[in-house]
């Protein structure tokens, strides 16, 4: 045999396995480099977080709901009245005067109604007597007749034929009507009745009765 030492060549399969465990670390090199390079997704938004309920409105004070209350109740009680039915009153019944100058027609009165009025009252004492200081029932004085007449219609009056002379406005003889007081002189009165004619408390022979306007001194109307 040869002198040569001779050397053994390496088995195929053990070669094999030392290269890829020296390959090995450089491959763990590459995925985690490739790894790292991977875009990785964006991270989620926080969750907003949900706003509270509002509150609750605080309850007015007592002292407020009590006034409040006393408003609403009376604006509920004017609202009644401002609905109220209106309960309708009866006409005042005033009888109607009866216009009648001094050439009217015959005597009427000066207020319609079953009394007859004023006029018609002393129309109806024609033929009792006349005696001084007398207002009725059976006699009369010029003055007292005037009195009782409008007694009648719930107005009083002086009980002197002077004092009848400031009662109420004076009148001419051509604005005469029923009713009027004329004073054929200062110390004597009648009641016109119309046509140019007067009722009165004359004399004690002729008592009460109806006469022309034998003279005209003044007039004075009471009513109307």
């Amino acid at each position: 045999m040869s002198g040569h030492t001779t050397h053994a060549a390496p088995a195929h399969g053990s070669g094999s396995a030392a290269i890829a465990a020296e390959a090995i670390p450089d491959r763990l090199l590459e995925l985690r480099s490739a790894t790292r390079s991977i875009p990785q997704p964006p991270a989620p938004p926080p969750p907003v977080a949900a706003a509270p309920p509002p509150a609750p409105a605080a309850a007015p004070p007592r002292a407020a709901r009590a006034e409040s209350s006393t408003r609403a109740s009376r604006s509920a009680t004017r609202s009644q009245r401002s609905v109220r039915p209106q309960t309708a009153r009866p006409p005042t019944r005033r009888p109607a005067r009866t216009r009648t100058g001094s050439t009217g027609g015959p005597a009427t009165t000066v207020y319609s109604g079953n009394s007859g009025g004023v006029v018609g009252f002393a129309m109806a004492q024609v033929g009792k007597g006349y005696s001084f200081g007398s207002t009725g029932p059976d006699r009369y004085d010029c003055s007292g007749l005037v009195v009782a007449a409008f007694r009648r219609l719930g107005i009083s009056l002086p009980r002197s034929t002077g004092g009848l002379a400031g009662m109420g406005r004076p009148v001419s003889r051509g604005e005469l009507q029923p009713g009027d007081l004329v004073f054929p002189s200062s110390g004597h009165v009648g009641i016109y009745i119309g046509g140019g004619r007067i009722v009165h408390a004359s004399t004690e022979r002729d008592g009460v009765k109806i006469s022309p306007i034998y003279a005209f001194r003044f007039a004075r109307r009471v009513v109307g």
